[in-house]
């Protein structure tokens, strides 16, 4: 079959079947290059513990340390702001992002991952690590009153 390509009748555990089909070879090739689109976005855990290209991954970083720094500098600029409640929040908020960031970097570590990519994925982590708690701390505190 050429243009077309038959899918064979399947069954699961339960009992049902499924009854195969005729689906285009061009379908079939689309859904194919749609899905390894997909893996593209995890370009650091993809390449573990391979060396990663590191150019995407460094404009992203430094991005986001950016983003990061510029929220820092707002939120030190509010006028009308509950910080007591900001630093209450952001402090149980960090505590539980940097549980998870450990257990990243831990896979991380124990997939052999080095060098340079290493060093990235522990910086992008904690920019993760303050930017979600930072969000957290801000949707609390901006409706907080002191």
């Amino acid at each position: 079959m050429t243009a077309w390509q038959r899918n064979e009748c399947r069954s699961d555990a339960a009992g049902s079947f499924e009854f195969g089909t005729f689906v285009s070879t061009d379908r079939l090739a689309e859904h194919r290059r749609s899905r390894d689109g997909d893996r593209r976005w995890i370009l650091m855990a993809s390449y573990a513990p391979r060396k990663a290209p590191l150019a995407v991954a460094t404009a992203l970083l430094v991005v986001g340390a950016l983003l990061l720094l510029t929220a820092g500098v707002l939120l030190v600029s509010l006028k009308d702001f509950s910080r007591t409640t900001f630093l209450k929040v952001f402090k149980w908020a960090i505590f539980a992002d940097l549980v998870t960031a450990a257990l990243i970097e831990f896979a991380f570590v124990r997939d052999h991952t080095n060098g340079a990519s290493l060093l990235i994925v522990t910086f992008m982590l904690a920019v993760f690590t303050l930017s979600v708690p930072t969000t957290i701390a801000f949707t609390v505190a901006r409706y907080a009153e002191d």
